[in-house]
């Protein structure tokens, strides 16, 4: 019980100082596993000796079954996946993701349509290109 509490504490504090890592469960395993199981002093020699050291970590889906209940434990108001596509994907309710967002404005990004033109651009200077 003790190790369960202990990857959910550093999963916890991962998603608290890493946001990238809410929408992406391989950027939160390795964020947690830089943060949390530092590399052994010299480098592995063989792919076995590699595999031991990845062992001595908590799996990719262990993490993500933390994330996921680190983020019911605080019902849906903390750690919530940063866009709408993201949340939509991992089957959280619209209407709680856009409650979430006006809530944590700066822990979210608003999803944008695809554009061919230059993000610098205004819509007044997009509409003064000649094309």
């Amino acid at each position: 019980m003790r190790k369960q509490n202990k990857t959910i504490n550093q999963v916890e504090e991962t998603l608290k100082r890493y946001m990238p890592a809410r929408d992406d469960d391989v950027l939160l395993w390795s964020m947690l596993v830089a943060d949390f199981y530092p590399l052994p002093e010299r480098i592995p020699a063989n792919w076995y000796e590699v595999a031991t050291i990845v062992a001595k970590t908590p799996s990719m889906d262990y993490i993500a079954k933390c994330r996921r209940n680190i983020i019911e434990k605080y019902k849906y108001t903390k750690f919530l996946p940063t866009t709408s596509s993201i949340a939509s994907y991992r089957g959280i309710d619209k209407v709680l993701w856009d409650r979430y967002a006006k809530a944590n404005p700066s822990e979210v990004e608003i999803d944008q349509p695809a554009s061919n033109y230059p993000s610098h651009l205004t819509p007044s200077e997009i509409d003064q290109l000649d094309i």
